[in-house]
């Protein structure tokens, strides 16, 4: 007899622990669905994300190619408002004049088209102070040995009908092909605009190389031939 209530006291804890066991599970099979709907949410999530980054990249992209045709033609424009500012300016156009016309406000100095005495008398108008006739490239190292950043020189190329142009730039002589085309001279298309190599020189004694290569991120600034600052080694 006592055998028996054992058995049915032992039956109804069995039952009990079963029945908590059971509620315990259906909590953690809820907890289970709830963490994998979250998880499908934020994988959802995820791939809607990576679909708008990259329409963003392909859409700047379209831009980058958009800009990089029209380059040509802004560069070619700025080339003829720049020559028309020069011809306005000596005859007589005062820069105050000018700038008032472009809208460019005084302080704007970058933005000034008054070719003063000082700019006229720039070495860089003179080809004999930067081009130099057969000469190689080491040749080239060698009369830039130890001149400062921006020194540079104008020489015929290794390459058939193409000239160089060797330049000092943090402390290095570097050399880049000058490309002489249908429509001129220039680095690289579609920049290749300038009619002579002087013109190519007086853009880039104002305008950084940078665009063209990296590591040249200088004017040409000092003719080798011309009067330039010395340099403490």
């Amino acid at each position: 007899m006592q055998l028996v209530k054992n058995c049915k006291s032992t039956t109804l804890s069995i039952r009990k622990r079963v029945k908590s066991m059971t509620g315990y599970m259906k909590k953690i099979m809820m907890n289970y669905d709830k963490l994998k709907s979250r998880l499908g949410e934020i994988h959802d999530s995820k791939m809607r994300l990576e679909q708008d980054l990259k329409k963003q990249a392909l859409d700047n992209r379209e831009i980058d190619k958009k800009m990089n045709s029209i380059k040509p033609d802004l560069i070619q424009l700025r080339k003829i408002r720049d020559q028309h500012l020069v011809w306005l300016n000596h005859k007589g156009v005062r820069q105050k004049r000018l700038n008032a016309w472009l809208g460019i406000k005084n302080e704007d100095a970058d933005e000034t088209y008054f070719i003063n005495e000082e700019d006229e008398n720039l070495p860089h108008y003179d080809e004999k102070t930067w081009f130099v006739e057969d000469i190689n490239r080491v040749q080239a190292e060698d009369l830039l040995y130890g001149k400062p950043d921006g020194a540079f020189l104008i020489r015929e190329s290794s390459k058939k009908g193409c000239y160089a142009c060797s330049v000092v730039a943090d402390g290095e002589v570097k050399h880049c092909v000058i490309y002489s085309t249908a429509r001129g001279y220039g680095f690289a298309e579609p920049y290749n605009l300038y009619s002579s190599l002087k013109e190519l020189v007086l853009h880039y004694q104002q305008t950084s190389l940078v665009q063209h290569n990296d590591s040249l991120n200088v004017r040409l600034a000092y003719p080798v031939h011309a009067q330039m600052p010395s340099l403490c080694r």
